[in-house]
């Protein structure tokens, strides 16, 4: 069998690894397969920008506070982030979350695993049919996000395989089109809750 080198990972293309090529006993139909964040928990979001500026050489980040209000385990709550963003390859952004206040998977992430790997977002095309599917794996989305009536993202319980949150969140142009149409409804918009400092 002739393998294209130009389909392997890096580590094994790169370093002429031996490896041997395993599929998956089932892989979805529709695959998740444009991670765009990786998101680290951490307890001083300052002090971890300045850790990856150091020793990785990630700059610029753009720090975001946020207020707004969430249902998490069943109850609906203020809570307050302060994340950090950080383009890291083409496409690809760090996100640093720090926790203030409030009832969110972070503060259960923080109390069962401490500081640390949060989620992988992965871009859905389709939110609703891949929630539904990931449904019949035992994958439900524990914290939500609507805009104009329409999902635009959903945290996973999917680290109760192997310890890693998932997110799904819609294309950029997905959103973009929910928050036009709800302007142009007339629809009260919500206060500003997206507040770079």
């Amino acid at each position: 069998m002739i393998i294209d080198k130009s389909k392997l990972p890096p580590s094994v293309r790169d370093f002429g690894l031996e490896a041997e090529e395993v599929w998956p006993k089932r892989v979805k139909p529709n695959p998740l397969n444009r991670l765009d964040q990786i998101s680290i928990l951490v307890k001083d979001v300052r002090a971890a920008i300045d850790y990856f500026g150091e020793a990785f050489g990630l700059a610029p980040f753009y720090l975001v506070d946020i207020h707004d209000q969430g249902l998490h385990e069943g109850v609906m709550s203020q809570y307050h982030l302060q994340i950090a963003f950080c383009e890291i390859n083409d496409g690809i952004e760090l996100e640093l979350i720090q926790h203030i206040s409030g009832n969110t998977p972070h503060v259960v992430h923080l109390r069962e695993q401490g500081e640390g790997l949060f989620h992988l977002r992965f871009i859905s095309d389709d939110i609703e049919a891949d929630l539904e599917y990931l449904k019949t794996l035992g994958i439900d989305a524990i914290w939500d996000y609507e805009i104009a009536g329409k999902k635009v993202n959903a945290y996973l319980n999917s680290h109760i395989r192997f310890g890693v949150r998932s997110e799904l969140v819609r294309p950029t142009e997905q959103l973009l089109k929910y928050v036009s149409k709800r302007a142009a409804s007339g629809e009260k918009e919500q206060p500003e809750l997206y507040k770079f400092t």
